[in-house]
């Protein structure tokens, strides 16, 4: 038992470091970086591998229909691994790049096989909820400090763009936007997970009590950010999360009414707000998004073109950069070449309609453990989870129409955990005896 204890305690040291130390890979991935991090992936799962203590296990577990239905996830993920490795090995014109793009996706699938080990540890969701709040508050406060003094530093590497912006250790303050939306996320699911039986006061008192929580400090904190970033596809992602989540609430309450009119009634007095607005503001903000759309937009049309030959096999992962030149415009312009600035027209162009339908399958999968675990229990730590796997995914389908949030290395690791630990807990559970020393 001591021997299973230490296990598992450094397996999680391992997922808890390999996860949050991705985020100081600079800005789009580093080569040498990012290589560096899939060799201690792999290392750390060698290392775990080879000292593994389990618990008794299941007989037949990979043979019945259950097994295979908890199971589906990790099947369908390393699918769209190996599919990445096929399109290398024997489509991709620019075999450099889906190299790379595939080692990096094969560091993923090791990280999330870490997390499958760790998530035996009791502490394991609540230590990666602890991590992922105080990295994104802790960045927040660097964000902010650089953003009102007006430093040009990042710690170890000059701030080149987004001067004016919060960015935390991203370089691309809409990426670092999209870091903190997770956050924010993650908050709020945390709220909701919340059992009602911890605030036994007046709804008044309670209240008040949770603005002195720590989890609200920092919610705030993460949301003043947000806005400091100017991120508008960021901001638009999470509103749509916000109204989804206060609907939600409404309908859970007792007092579900007369929640429904008070939010009615919000939405009525922000709209007359922004009609009250000076018009010479509303019109240069409104021209400046109307630039940004687009600009968007054209390039979403050069990159349909570009779709039309690839939308089947996909030209493999990585390899958008080099081949996207012969269909840019003038209009697009050199800002906008090297991501199509759509994360789901991308995945489609480079992986094809193969990767993505293995990759929508592996989501949907996700969800399906998400919603089985919340309707179990809709409090506690997985609960919290639950929440922010179903409406992060929202968010980031959001995003991901107006940018490229699932090409940066420290979002996209952090995303996929966080979408991932409730399913791996049910796959560890379905494979050990031994569940109650499980979260």
């Amino acid at each position: 038992m001591l021997a299973q204890k230490k296990y598992s305690s450094l397996a999680l040291g391992f997922a808890l470091t390999l996860t949050f130390c991705v985020i100081l890979i600079k800005g789009s991935a580093l080569k040498w970086a990012s290589l560096s991090w899939v060799v201690l992936c792999s290392i750390a799962l060698t290392v775990l591998l080879l000292k593994r203590v389990s618990g008794p296990t299941k007989k037949y577990q990979l043979l019945t229909k259950s097994a295979f239905n908890v199971l589906s996830p990790a099947y369908l993920f390393i699918a769209f691994q190996l599919w990445a490795l096929l399109q290398y090995a024997l489509i991709s014109p620019d075999k450099p790049a889906s190299l790379d793009q595939s080692l990096i996706g094969l560091g993923m699938l090791f990280l999330l096989a870490i997390w499958w080990i760790a998530v035996r540890d009791s502490k394991a969701l609540t230590l990666l909820f602890a991590f992922f709040v105080l990295s994104a508050a802790m960045q927040s406060f660097y964000g902010l400090w650089v953003y009102l003094s007006g430093a040009d530093q990042l710690l170890w590497m000059p701030k080149v763009y987004y001067l004016d912006r919060p960015t935390g250790f991203f370089v691309n303050a809409n990426h670092f936007a999209a870091y903190l939306v997770l956050g924010i996320i993650l908050c709020l699911s945390k709220m909701m997970a919340n059992s009602p039986s911890a605030y036994k006061r007046s709804a008044i008192i309670g209240t008040f009590d949770r603005l002195y929580d720590v989890n609200s400090v920092i919610l705030g904190l993460l949301i003043i950010t947000l806005i400091a970033s100017k991120s508008i596809g960021a901001m638009v992602a999470l509103s749509v999360v916000v109204v989804l989540i206060a609907f939600e609430v409404a309908k859970r309450s007792q007092k579900r009414k007369a929640l429904m009119i008070g939010m009615i009634a919000l939405c009525l007095i922000l709209f007359l707000v922004v009609l009250s607005l000076d018009y010479s503001f509303v019109k240069s903000l409104t021209s400046n998004l109307s630039h940004t759309f687009y600009r968007r937009l054209e390039l979403s049309k050069a990159a349909f073109i570009m779709l039309e030959n690839t939308w089947l096999t996909g030209i493999g992962g990585g390899a958008f950069y080099s081949q996207f030149s012969p269909y840019r415009t003038l209009e697009i312009g050199n800002t906008y070449y090297n991501y199509a600035h759509n994360d789901i027209l991308q995945f489609w162009i480079e992986y094809g309609l193969i990767g993505v339908s293995l990759l929508v399958l592996f989501l949907a999968t996700l969800i399906r453990d998400n919603i089985r675990i919340l309707s179990q229990s809709r409090s506690g730590i997985q609960a919290t989870f639950a929440y922010a796997s179903i409406y992060s995914t929202l968010a980031v389908a959001i995003h991901s129409l107006v940018d490229f949030p699932l090409h940066i290395p420290g979002f996209s690791v952090c995303y996929l955990v966080i979408i991932s630990v409730n399913s791996l807990s049910l796959i560890n559970r379905s494979q050990f005896n031994d569940a109650a020393n499980r979260t």
